[in-house]
């Protein structure tokens, strides 16, 4: 049988603390906020993990979704939150997920909010920020921004195919894709609080203006 080095197995053999559940492939990936996979003990380490690097281009269909503007190669994120973001021990072992679906069932599992901090902590990016620059780090195709859209299993899922579309894009642009969902009445609360719940189409509205 072929083998397969797990995350936990890497980071051990970088003397690191693992947690025994996060495999190659898994979508177990903790919160970021919640530290409960793999608490790496010595930060400096953390930087010998693989990089998060562009999905395998045989793999993606059709033409990428182009990210414009004069700050595109951090994506256009502020630049606190960018380098916050990268620095960030959980973006480093999203390295794992390669693929667009992998990173998708991650979002599923764990993106409660979609806030750029963290809940409690304002100097820690949140998950969904992470996997947002994880989504922009593998270069998506217009397919795949519409799937995160269109997706039937997670209003997060969508919220996050949302905010890949605003930051890729000029705000007159981003509503070129996204005023097609203005009138979308399904409720998600986006923000830390679980009871201030709006539609997707007040949220999209509020992303272009």
């Amino acid at each position: 049988a072929k083998s397969t080095t797990t995350m936990a197995t890497f980071v051990n053999n970088l003397g690191l603390t693992k947690g025994s559940h996060l495999m190659q492939g898994s979508t177990l990936m903790p919160k970021w906020e919640d530290r409960s996979g793999i608490p790496i003990t010595n930060s400096s380490r953390v930087n010998l993990l693989p990089k998060n690097a562009p999905q395998d281009p045989t793999a993606a269909k059709g033409p990428l979704f182009e990210i414009e503007g004069s700050e595109a190669a951090t994506y256009n994120l502020a630049p606190i939150v960018y380098q916050k973001v990268c620095d960030s021990e959980y973006f480093k072992c999203l390295y794992v997920f390669g693929t667009f679906e992998k990173v998708v069932d991650v979002i599923y599992e764990k993106v409660t909010y979609v806030e750029p901090w963290a809940r409690g902590d304002a100097k820690m990016p949140s998950s969904a920020y992470c996997l947002l620059v994880k989504l922009f780090t593998l270069r998506l195709t217009e397919l795949q921004v519409r799937d995160l859209l269109e997706h039937g299993d997670s209003t997060y899922i969508r919220a996050l195919g949302a905010l890949y579309v605003r930051y890729a894009l000029p705000s007159f642009a981003a509503w070129r894709v996204l005023s097609e969902y203005a009138d979308d009445l399904e409720e998600f609360a986006p923000g830390l609080d679980p009871t201030e719940v709006i539609t997707f189409g007040t949220y999209v509205v509020k992303l272009c203006t």
